[in-house]
Order: C-alpha cells, then sequence, then structure tokens
C-alpha cells in the first residue's frame, strides 16, 4: 500500500482498495467497525460500515442479515437512538416504515395489565389500560367478599356455599352471613334475624337474653349484669338507691331478678368528727346498705371529713392522752398534778415535783426548761432556760438594815402574833 496506488494484496482483511484501485485501504460496507474512519462509506453506525448515514430514530444498519445496509425497523429503536415515550405496553414502537420517529402512543382502549383474583386473599383486579400518556392506570381493586374468586374476577351469584366467602352460605344463589357474622338488617342474616349486630338463630327479645355474648354470637343466649343492646327495656337502677338496682342474673332471659351492686359498691361514706368514724356503707348484694359499725380514732385524731389519720407529726395528730413519737401515737405515762407543780405517774409511783418548772399538760412530765416566765412556778422566773426564784420584795431586818427576800422567822412571828389580836378584838366587838 502507498499513498497513490492500492492493490487488494497490500490490505489487510477486511479492508480493500476502493473500486479504481487507488486511494487507501478501508473497510468495506457490511463490515464491523468501531470509527467512521475505518469505513470506506464513512459511515461506522450500529457497530457496521453502512451504506448511509442512518440517523432515523426508527432505521438501523445492524438488522440481521442485512448488515451494512441501513433499513426501517419494527419494536424499539436500536443503539443510542432516543427511545420510544411511554413504559412498558403504553409505550409507543417503530413500526418498520416510518423511519424518522415512532408511531403514537397507545391510547386508553390498549390492555396494559391483565384481570386477575387472588383466591388466597378475595381481591380482584380488572384488567388495566394504557392512559395515553404512555402509562398503565392502576386498576382499583375490589374485595370480593362475601363471594370466592372466580377465575379472573370475583363470583357474583353462588350454587353452593363453596362459592362464598368464610362466614357466608348460599341462600336462593346468593352468600349471606352465617350465624354470629356482622349485620345491619334481617335481610343480611340466612336466619332471617338481625339482633345485636350479628346474624342470630332466632329473634332474641327477652330482656336478658342477647346475641351478642362473647363466645356464643350469633346463638341467643341469657346474659348476665346489664342488659344487651338498645331496644331492650333496662333493669331498674333502684329508685336512685344503687343497692336496690337490678340487673340479670344469667339463669332468667324474660326480667332483671338480681341485684346489680355488691360489696364494692359504697352506699354511705363514712364521717370523721370529734375524734369518731361513723360507719361506711357498702351494698350487701341484697338490696340493703350495711353500714359498719362507728370506730374511735383513737390514739389519733380525724383526717379531714371521712378518715382518721394513721401517724402523727406532733402531738397535736393524737387524741387526748396520747403523745406523738416516731410517728407514732403513744398513751402517755403520766399526767399533771391539779396546779402543774408535779407529774404524776399514771402507775401509782410517787409524784414527781418540777422543782420551780410548772408540768407540761400535754406531755405529762415537767418541763426541764423554759423560754418565758409562764413556764415556771408562782414565785420563780426564767433565767435565760431555767426558772429561778424571784428576788422578793424589801424588809427591814431585826438588825436595823434592810433585806430582800423572804422575811425572817422572828418577824414572821410577829406578824403572825398581830394577826391573832386583831381576829380576837374583831371577835370581841361583835358579841357585844
Amino acid at each position: 500500500m502507498d499513498s497513490t496506488c492500492c492493490k487488494s494484496a497490500s490490505c489487510t482483511a477486511p479492508a480493500r482498495c476502493d473500486a479504481t484501485s487507488t486511494g487507501t485501504c478501508a473497510r468495506p460496507v457490511g463490515a464491523s467497525c468501531t470509527s467512521a474512519t475505518e469505513c470506506g462509506s464513512g459511515h461506522c453506525v450500529d457497530g457496521f460500515c453502512c451504506n448511509a448515514a442512518c440517523d432515523g430514530q426508527c432505521e438501523a444498519c445492524d438488522v440481521p442479515k442485512s448488515e451494512g445496509s441501513c433499513v426501517g425497523i419494527a419494536g424499539k429503536p436500536h443503539g443510542s437512538r432516543t427511545a420510544c415515550s411511554g413504559t412498558g405496553a403504553c409505550q409507543a414502537s417503530c413500526d418498520g416504515t416510518v423511519r424518522i420517529s415512532c408511531n403514537a402512543i397507545p391510547g386508553s382502549s390498549t390492555t396494559c395489565a391483565a384481570p386477575t383474583c387472588d383466591a388466597a386473599t378475595g381481591i380482584a383486579k380488572p384488567a388495566a389500560y394504557c392512559d395515553g400518556a404512555g402509562n398503565c392506570t392502576a386498576p382499583k381493586a375490589t374485595a370480593c367478599k362475601p363471594y370466592q374468586c372466580d377465575a379472573t374476577a370475583c363470583k357474583t351469584v353462588c350454587l353452593a356455599e363453596t362459592d362464598c366467602a368464610t362466614g357466608y352460605t348460599c341462600k336462593d344463589n346468593a352468600c349471606v352471613p352465617k350465624a354470629g357474622i356482622a349485620c345491619t338488617g334481617p335481610g343480611d342474616c340466612a336466619s332471617g334475624f338481625c339482633v345485636d349486630g350479628v346474624c342470630c338463630n332466632t329473634a332474641c327479645t327477652g330482656q336478658c337474653e342477647a346475641c351478642d355474648v362473647p363466645g356464643a354470637a350469633g346463638t341467643c343466649s341469657p346474659v348476665t349484669g346489664a342488659v344487651h343492646g338498645t331496644t331492650r327495656t333496662k333493669c331498674s337502677d333502684g329508685g336512685g338507691d344503687a343497692c336496690k338496682a337490678l340487673a340479670c342474673d344469667g339463669s332468667d332471659r324474660t326480667k332483671c331478678l338480681s341485684y346489680a351492686n355488691g360489696l364494692d359498691t359504697v352506699c354511705k361514706k363514712p364521717v370523721c368528727a370529734d375524734g369518731s368514724l361513723s360507719g361506711e356503707g357498702v351494698c350487701d348484694g341484697k338490696g340493703t346498705c350495711k353500714i359498719a359499725d362507728n370506730k374511735s380514732c383513737a390514739p389519733y385524731v380525724c383526717e379531714g371529713a371521712d378518715k382518721c389519720k394513721t401517724s402523727c407529726v406532733t402531738s397535736t395528730d393524737c387524741a387526748t392522752g396520747f403523745l406523738c413519737a416516731s410517728g407514732k401515737c403513744s398513751a402517755l405515762t403520766s399526767k399533771c398534778k391539779a396546779d402543774n407543780s408535779a407529774s404524776l405517774p399514771l402507775d401509782g409511783s410517787p409524784e414527781q415535783p418540777c422543782n420551780g418548772f410548772l408540768c407540761d399538760p400535754s406531755t405529762g412530765k415537767c418541763r426541764d426548761k423554759c423560754t418565758v416566765s409562764d413556764q415556771c412556778q408562782s414565785g420563780f422566773t426564767c433565767d435565760g432556760d431555767r426558772c429561778v426564784p424571784s428576788a422578793g420584795p424589801a424588809v427591814v431586818d431585826d438588825s436595823g438594815g434592810c433585806a430582800y427576800g423572804a422575811p425572817s422567822s422572828r418577824s414572821t412571828g410577829a406578824v403572825v402574833g398581830l394577826l391573832l389580836g386583831l381576829a380576837t378584838i374583831a371577835r370581841r366587838r361583835r358579841s357585844r
């Protein structure tokens, strides 16, 4: 091969000289290629040296048995050409005739999904159609209940119960609820009785019977407690007396015979006053309010209006005669003497003088500290925290000097003698 003349013998297959055997070696139409410069035609299309530019959306140069020839195609565009609009069955395509572009997108008459009915779930889906914009419209699923699935859709009539969903039976070629299945009217039920919201085996109109009793739905059964539903007459409320309110007894279906409330129903609240708690009342299950005996709160006092205290913080939380200690009210072990000068043990042992202090009536014991003189006996004053003798009035002693405190024994004797003399004179005058 040289720049002016080309001999076939000098070209490496599949390249060859052009028709005049002049120029350079090049690949012929139909030979595989990766670049246009490799092809004598100057067109490398769809991996082959092509006889034309072949750039139409619906033409190609790689059609089997026509490699190298640009021909029209059917279906999807080849190679890197722009895909037709739409998806799946609703996607446009090449028709083999028009080469420039894909044909129109399928319209709404084109089926894009076949109808189905899932026997396991009882859900049917009708056929789906294209929307004219290249999309497949999702069909609306439908529950077959009360029927079963047919091949691709729900059954609409029944010949046997097997044509009906669970809980339904075939009656007059229609699937209707069995007893116990929810209903809205008698026409929904094979029995013709829709009672208490379920298909029932009887009319079930007794005051104390129902068709929705747990564990027996669909079967008319006696009830215990309150009347069921809204159509039956309610049991008496006892005229406002909780203990006289009635209920169904679970045996008699025609009327309420038992009492509704028992020992768990309070019919009278307790009242606490002056350390005494009046008895709480509870229903006895026989129509009567049974009231407990009154009781004393001692050693505690009332807490609020309806109960006794059960612990204490101070002795004010305790009844008279009790003292708060460590959160509990305990009985006093002593009491104060009438003039509060001594503590009197309750076990009969000797009294304990308070030695200037006053006895504390709240504890029955002598104080051992004071904060004010009122906590001291007469003749004593609170000094610091101790009760000490008070300073007495000034007196003249026998020696002629002044002294404070109690008078001497001689002065006392003189005063006593003087008083006795005055008393004697007074008696004599009265006797005259």
